[in-house]
């Protein structure tokens, strides 16, 4: 009941993560990976609102 519940989600994700990283090797290249992807999205989503920017201004009507 580490994470206060009794349907044990916790424990299940210790041992998910025991079974697939042997090493810290192998969590090292994990987070890695993970961080690249999520670098990633973020500058795809900011990327787009930057882009969204631009487009609400050339739809505005121009100022006399």
């Amino acid at each position: 009941q580490t994470d206060g519940g009794d349907d044990g989600h916790w424990e299940t994700t210790l041992a998910r993560v025991a079974e697939h990283f042997r090493t810290e090797g192998d969590l090292v290249r994990f987070l890695g990976a993970l961080r690249a992807s999520m670098a990633g999205l973020t500058r795809a989503y900011d990327d787009y609102v930057d882009d969204l920017a631009v487009f609400s201004g050339a739809l505005e009507s121009p100022r006399a």
